[in-house]
This record gives structure tokens, sequence and C-alpha cells, in this order.
């Protein structure tokens, strides 16, 4: 991942905290995309600062790309999805970084604190009842 989306918005080279506040400001819509939405690449790339921002400028935590209401092997919610992706991939990589866990974990916190609740992946789990999230590396069964 590239270093620089591991800095906060404000403290990065391309100007994106001023030119984000400035969509927002001429009335850009966090949740319009079709099928690649703006919160998207910030979670597939585990950019947590810019996660932040759009959770917090009013993008929906909650998102099922299928029209039938349903993501095949999946726990019902595309970003918790991309992220139990993210870390299963990671699991079997020999160099695989804590940070990139870490990051991760963030970022499923903040989707609970968005009301995404009651996920149970392959390796991120939200509870229901206490918000609490868990990450673990996945391991292979047999």
């Amino acid at each position: 991942y590239a270093e620089e989306l591991w800095v906060p918005l404000k403290e990065r080279s391309n100007k994106i905290f001023d030119q984000m506040n400035w969509l927002i400001e001429h009335g850009a819509d966090l949740n319009a995309g079709g099928e690649w939405l703006p919160l998207m690449p910030p979670v597939a790339n585990l950019d947590y600062a810019m996660t932040e921002f759009l959770l917090t400028n009013g993008a929906n935590a909650h998102y099922d790309s299928n029209e039938d209401g349903d993501i095949p092997y999946g726990c019902g919610n595309y970003y918790i999805d991309d992220l139990d992706v993210t870390l299963l991939n990671y699991s079997f990589e020999p160099n695989a970084k804590k940070e990139v866990f870490d990051q991760v974990l963030k970022i499923a916190t903040l989707f609970a604190k968005y009301g995404v609740t009651d996920v149970h992946t392959h390796c991120v789990s939200i509870d229901g009842a206490t918000r609490t999230v868990s990450v673990t590396q996945a391991s292979v069964k047999y």
C-alpha cells in the first residue's frame, strides 16, 4: 500500500482534504457512483483517514452491491466483505505486516461506529450488542 494512505488527510501533499471539502460544499453526493461508490477505493486500499472522512460526512456504511439483496458467500456488507478478503489474502502472505491487520481493525471499528453490526466473516467479526470488533488471521482447516 502507498505510504501516503497512512497519513492524515490534512497532511497529505496532494491537498485532498481541501479538495474533498470543496466537493462537499458544492453538493457532491458521497453515496453516488452506481456500482463504484466513493467509499469503495479507500476501504479497498485500507485508507483509514479517507474512510473516516467519508463516513463522517454522510457516506452510507451499509452497502449491498447485489440487486437480489444478498452477497453470495459474504456477510451482507460489501465493505466488511472487502476487508475480510484483504485479511484472507494477507493471512497466507509469509511477510504480512502487522500494520495491515491493525488498519483493517481500525476501519472495521469505524463501520461498527456507523451501525454495521452482527457481522461474522472469516476474519472480521462485529458483535451486534456490544459493537466489539475482532480481527483474526485466517487459518487452514485441513
